[in-house]
Parts: C-alpha cells; sequence; structure tokens
C-alpha cells in the first residue's frame, strides 16, 4: 500500500502530509483478464477492482487539493 508522505506542495508552498485516493491502473485490468481466462468467470474475476494493493495511488495536497504524484503499479 502507498502511505501518505511528508513532503512541500509545488503549488502552495505549504509543507504537507498527501492525501492518497486509489484509482483502477492497468494492473487491476490484468488480474482481472487473466482470473477470466483461467475459469475464475463467476464473480472472482472482480476481486482486483476493489482491493487497494492492485490500485495505483494519487497523491494530493490536502489544502490546494493539487495532484502531487501517481505511484502506477505497473
Amino acid at each position: 500500500l502507498c502511505k501518505p508522505t511528508s513532503t512541500i506542495c509545488p503549488s502552495c508552498r505549504q509543507h504537507i502530509t498527501t492525501q492518497v485516493t486509489y484509482r483502477l491502473g492497468k494492473l487491476s485490468y490484468l488480474l482481472c483478464s487473466s482470473l477470466c481466462m483461467v475459469g475464475c468467470c463467476f464473480g472472482c474475476c472482480f476481486i482486483p477492482f476493489f482491493v487497494r494493493i492492485f490500485k495505483d495511488a494519487d497523491h494530493y495536497c490536502p489544502y490546494c487539493h493539487f495532484h502531487i504524484y501517481r505511484y502506477k503499479r505497473l
């Protein structure tokens, strides 16, 4: 899991701890497709869409909501 990071926001110049949000990325779709090909077509293939460790992480400034960084799993 990606953890909030201490940094200086390039937009508002405040010393912050980033706010992390998770979004679907290539790894989530790849795992879902792979599980379907293996035979897990009855709902198990959707597990990567709900588990954070398979998602990309976006870091935002909690004050000005500036997008600072995206950590891509794949």
